[in-house]
């Protein structure tokens, strides 16, 4: 693939990347050779474990989980011809979402107040649990609301629900 000037900077930078482009402008390359190009560097300076500690301590983040597997797979298919003795560090190198990734931390225990479990809750149920709370806070003025005859409980909370 032929690379202008900004994705060249980009592959060769020393440290971390952004890279923000359309569709079909070769992030995915960019990315990986970026990592390939550290991982270059790292090995050049301290060896397999240089590599392995470069990956340790990185993190590639996209938006989707389908470009997060083909970064994957494309580092999984170049990093051996790179790289052969330091394949088993790739291992290692945090490819995921956001979203992954803060799942990734909220489960490694570093916030015991989630405990062992916890859910990322989608649209919908976000929705459902808001009913649920408001539903709850609704009830202990119950009687209160006896006198409002115009509404029905649940156009209420669809209202209440609708303005979040």
């Amino acid at each position: 693939m032929n690379v202008d000037l900004q994705q060249q900077a980009a592959i060769e930078a020393n440290s971390g990347a952004f890279v923000e482009a359309g569709a079909g402008s070769g992030k995915t390359f960019v990315l990986v050779h970026h990592i390939l190009e550290l991982a270059k560097a790292s090995f050049e300076k301290s060896g397999d474990e240089g590599v392995r500690e470069l990956f340790k301590s990185t993190a590639l983040i996209t938006f989707t989980r389908k470009a997060a597997q083909e970064i994957s797979a494309r580092l999984m298919r170049e990093f051996p011809r790179i790289l052969p003795s330091s394949e088993n560090s790739l291992g290692s190198l945090t490819v995921t979402t956001i979203h992954g990734l803060c799942s990734k931390i909220l489960n490694d225990g570093s916030f015991p107040e989630f405990g062992q479990s916890f859910d990322v809750l989608t649209p919908q149920k976000t929705q459902q649990k808001f009913k649920l709370l408001v539903n709850r806070a609704l009830g202990s003025y119950r009687g209160e609301l006896r006198g409002f005859a115009l509404f029905h409980r649940e156009e209420l909370l669809n209202g209440v629900v609708n303005i979040f």
